[in-house]
């Protein structure tokens, strides 16, 4: 009687962690391309999941169009290293800022990436409030300047100003909307703050970058556009920062930047 070989011990398949369903991407938008509207940057993740050979699902009704949905839009101008979009995949893939990371455009890199159930809120209705850092040269206004026009805004109950759009002229309350306002950093060429804003205040007492560096800084547009200003974090109405649970892949932004570098050897 012959000894049979050993029978190895069946290996469990490995679970994708990312199947088809509803997920929530992290993504930053370099000053390269800043200057791009929302539809332009879609595009280009849209074309990003084609490459990578993923699937998104599709609408149901007589004009369907892909699962993609994002968040606040992101002013021209302004670069982020806090801008969300909601996905639905239809295909499975092992891990989809990897894959995807490899083929998006300069500019754009997903860092993170979080599975999400059926019923999550969505981007636009979770996200209450949006943190920014602005950074003013020392040529457009000095920082002593600066520090007092925040110690002036801090004091003030009620500030009022006007919005205006091309349908209607609305008030706001800056003193609302504005959740916090702080000088960082001072040196002798810039001065750095932070500003957390309302973006989705039940009252409509909302706040944006603009409004606060031209009636609070008492800055006008010339100045406004040699500042520099970044999306930082977005944070839900009981102030917990909405990105706490996604997982970060340290080796995304390596993947991209050798990607980068092989189309560059490509071309030469």
């Amino acid at each position: 009687m012959t000894d049979s070989a050993p029978q190895s011990p069946k290996q469990k398949p490995v679970a994708l962690p990312y199947g088809g369903g509803r997920i929530r991407l992290r993504l930053s938008v370099s000053a390269e391309v800043s200057f791009w509207g929302r539809q332009e940057t879609a595009a280009a993740i849209e074309a990003a999941l084609t490459s990578a050979g993923l699937g998104v699902a599709m609408t149901s009704g007589k004009r369907p169009r892909k699962k993609i949905a994002f968040g606040p839009p992101l002013s021209l101008g302004m670069s982020s290293d806090a801008e969300y979009a909601d996905i639905t995949l239809s295909d499975a893939v092992d891990d989809v800022v990897f894959e995807v990371n490899a083929h998006l455009v300069s500019g754009i890199v997903i860092k993170s990436a979080k599975r999400l159930g059926n019923a999550a809120p969505s981007l636009m209705a979770l996200i209450a409030e949006l943190a920014y850092e602005l950074t003013v040269p020392a040529s457009v206004a000095g920082h002593q300047e600066i520090e007092e026009q925040v110690e002036h805004f801090a004091r003030q109950t009620i500030f009022q100003v006007q919005k205006i759009t091309p349908d209607k002229t609305k008030t706001v309350d800056l003193a609302r909307g504005v959740r916090k306002l702080k000088v960082v950093e001072s040196s002798e060429a810039h001065t750095r703050l932070v500003l957390t804003a309302a973006t989705n205040d039940p009252n409509g007492h909302n706040a944006n970058p603009s409004q606060v560096l031209n009636r609070v800084l008492k800055l006008d547009e010339e100045a406004q556009s040699n500042c520099q200003i970044m999306r930082v974090a977005a944070f839900s109405s009981d102030g917990s920062n909405i990105d706490a649970a996604l997982r970060t892949v340290k080796r995304s932004g390596l993947l991209h930047s050798k990607r980068q570098e092989f189309i560059r050897f490509i071309d030469s």
